[in-house]
């Protein structure tokens, strides 16, 4: 009887289950060669597959499958014919050393004529990492295991204990210890503030309080004009109601110029300005009057 060589491909990944009710399997893939090298293509042959827990059978199954033309099969450990009593997703991949046993029926008659074992190394450890329940994750810091080869146990203490004394730690002497409550009126933590700049300290930006900012363009109450030459000038009259109206601030004006005073601008009204361009009283030109031009109207 000729011998068969088989060439096992074993994934790196592990095809999990998306939800409960999905059977989880490990990828699978071998390439079947005669004793000669030749690859066996394109041929129906049997191939039982076994799990291995420290040399035991945990996991068993067998099936029938095709070669390509590249003497290729390519299956799912776990969905075949299961011929053990344990089921692939019962096994405990956290205890003990794994291997897979592959056995090949070159006829597809239960005759298997190869037997090859190969251990596994990081395989199927996708399906252990699935079991890991989120509840069991520790929700604060004294609940952690971990390796202590990072982080001690001692080490964490220590951590948790400097927490705890920060939390506690006394007002430094001569410190200002600063709340929650003063961040949100950060602008404003001036309480015990000396200003100690002599030339400030003179000015009239100093006696500026918080009340003054509220009504910063207004607080003009205490303030006293000393330019004679303003004082004496017709804008030293002018009031915050005047503004309001500025354009408009015409009630008590009386114009003094002689020339415009006899000018014809003199007489134009309010009035007169909604209609500006047909301000045009009478033509004096007699020249104009007696040409055809005067005879045009609106």
């Amino acid at each position: 009887m000729k011998k068969i060589i088989l060439t096992l491909f074993l994934t790196l990944c592990a095809s999990l289950a998306a939800w409960a009710n999905a059977p989880q399997t490990i990828s699978y893939q071998a390439v079947i060669r005669n004793s000669n090298g030749d690859i066996i293509r394109e041929s129906n042959i049997g191939i039982k597959v076994a799990i291995l827990q420290n040399g035991t059978i945990v996991y068993e199954e067998e099936r029938i499958e095709k070669t390509n033309k590249n003497g290729l099969i390519s299956f799912a450990i776990g969905d075949g014919n299961g011929i053990s009593k344990q089921s692939l997703e019962s096994i405990d991949w956290s205890k003990g050393d794994f291997s897979i046993r592959s056995e090949v029926d070159l006829k597809g008659q239960d005759i298997y004529s190869l037997s090859m074992t190969t251990p596994l190394t990081s395989v199927p450890y996708a399906l252990y990492a699935e079991k890991v329940s989120p509840n069991a994750l520790p929700s604060k810091v004294s609940e952690l295991e971990n390796d202590e080869d990072f982080v001690s146990r001692a080490q964490l203490n220590s951590i948790l204990s400097d927490y705890e004394k920060i939390k506690t730690e006394p007002q430094p002497e001569g410190g200002v210890i600063i709340t929650s409550n003063d961040t949100a009126r950060w602008n404003a933590k001036l309480d015990n503030f000396e200003e100690s700049d002599p030339l400030f300290a003179k000015s009239i930006a100093a006696r500026i309080t918080a009340n003054d900012t509220a009504k910063w363009n207004a607080n003009t109450a205490s303030f006293e004009e000393k330019d004679p030459i303003f004082n004496k000038s017709v804008a030293a009259k002018i009031s915050a109601s005047d503004t309001a109206k500025w354009n408009a601030k015409l009630d008590s004006f009386e114009e003094s110029d002689p020339y415009f005073n006899k000018s014809v601008a003199s007489h134009i009204s309010a009035n007169d300005t909604a209609k500006w361009n047909a301000k045009i009283d009478a033509e004096n030109d007699p020249v104009f009057a007696k040409s055809i031009a005067a005879h045009i109207t609106a």
